[in-house]
């Protein structure tokens, strides 16, 4: 069972695929199971989607965007209900940047600007498979105003300062 508010998985988002996946994999020793899309959820058309995995089990994965971008990672979190969730995040001043879709055979999906504009995304699974454990331990934010992004995430997953 997920539980309302965890993390349960994160992309890297970067042009240089296979200078980063070369990086990772000799920092924390990743090794990558190559999926292929022929419906790709971020780009369109089809793609390679690098799972991360680790001890047996597949942590996030590697994304091109096929446009320009600064390298990042997002993080997903697990809720009950995507669709609320985004219309939750709107209520509260967040800008919504992809609105509630499907992934076949992963999930359900929202891209999210908090109020600072710091990305995340809401997700509920379609699939039996637990969440991966171990490897994503930890994760910051950096904002210019942390009692709002307490506000915020509290009011979100329940999530509280410690």
């Amino acid at each position: 069972m997920t539980v309302h508010g965890t993390i349960v998985w994160h992309d890297y988002f970067t042009n240089s695929m296979r200078v980063a996946k070369r990086f990772y994999a000799h920092l924390f020793g990743w090794t990558y199971h190559e999926e292929h899309a022929t419906k790709f959820a971020w780009t369109g058309g089809e793609a390679d989607y690098p799972l991360i995995m680790k001890d047996g089990q597949a942590h996030g994965g590697f994304v091109n965007p096929r446009e320009t971008v600064a390298s990042h990672w997002r993080a997903y979190v697990a809720v009950n209900d995507v669709d609320q969730a985004a219309d939750q995040a709107a209520n509260l001043g967040a800008t919504i940047e992809a609105a509630p879709f499907d992934v076949p055979g992963v999930g359900r999906v929202s891209v999210i600007h908090d109020r600072q504009g710091a990305v995340i995304c809401v997700f509920k699974r379609s699939h039996e498979f637990p969440p991966p454990t171990g490897t994503f331990l930890w994760n910051d934010l950096f904002t210019p105003d942390a009692t709002d992004a307490m506000a915020f995430y509290g009011s979100m997953f329940g999530w509280r300062a410690c």
